[in-house]
């Protein structure tokens, strides 16, 4: 009985990997994100707190990117807030959508690849 458990884990196990394989097919450059603030003196700047390359997910043949995150409406642009907000998404990223938030995500996916889905939240779809 064990012995088949752990097979059928193994085989299991194995099917995950090829699933979420990081090997993609993509031939499109990785999107940047430039995010803007304000210094003491209120002069706008560049936030450089966050390197410009955005963090992915790759769920074979798809990758995701995680452009920004907002909680809360009106979204809280005091002292860096949403800024940080966004930080926390970044280390532990959310789900498909935020409750009372927004999310912007890129995602990668080669023609021919992908299914039609149903989601239970506004998904703001721009194709390039």
């Amino acid at each position: 009985m064990e012995n088949r458990f752990t097979k059928a884990f193994l085989s299991f196990f194995v099917f995950l990997l090829s699933w979420f394989s990081a090997v993609t097919d993509s031939i499109l450059p990785i999107p940047k994100r430039l995010i803007t603030g304000h210094n003491q003196d209120g002069k706008a700047i560049f936030d450089t707190r966050l390197n410009d390359e955005i963090p992915e997910t790759v769920l074979s043949p798809h990758i995701f990117y995680l452009g920004y995150v907002t909680q809360g409406f009106p979204v809280d642009l005091e002292s860096d807030a949403d800024t940080k907000t966004y930080e926390s998404y970044v280390a532990k990223s959310p789900g498909l959508s935020v409750p009372g938030g927004s999310v912007l995500r890129f995602v990668d996916f080669p023609p021919g690849k992908s299914a039609m889905h149903r989601t239970l939240s506004i998904d703001y779809s721009i194709v390039l």
